[in-house]
């Protein structure tokens, strides 16, 4: 799953948990909104918190791909299968020539 759809998902719970918190602790409309504001930002924060310490991206892995070796391999199997379908060809004339 992608980052953003981690952050996404935690923003939208601490808001969700701010709103659920603030309507039971809240006296006034400032508290309420302060409530809101503060856990949802928390929430926030730390979700970026958890990703940059445990979604590292290695960049050893984008290096270790061959690209022209595995161009070569790719075209060493493309013309092993035009071979064969050579020979298959020649077969199936083969035998259609036998059968009337």
């Amino acid at each position: 799953m992608r980052s953003e759809n981690f952050v996404a998902f935690f923003t939208v719970a601490g808001f969700f948990i701010g709103l659920s918190f603030s309507l039971l602790k809240s006296q006034n409309i400032s508290e309420f909104l302060f409530f809101i504001v503060a856990i949802t930002f928390f929430f926030y924060i730390f979700i970026h918190l958890v990703l940059i310490f445990f979604f590292t991206v290695e960049p050893t892995i984008q290096d270790s791909f061959n690209k022209l070796e595995n161009e070569e391999i790719i075209n060493l199997q493309i013309e092993q299968l035009k071979e064969r379908e050579i020979v298959l060809n020649e077969i199936i004339n083969a035998i259609k020539e036998i059968k009337p």
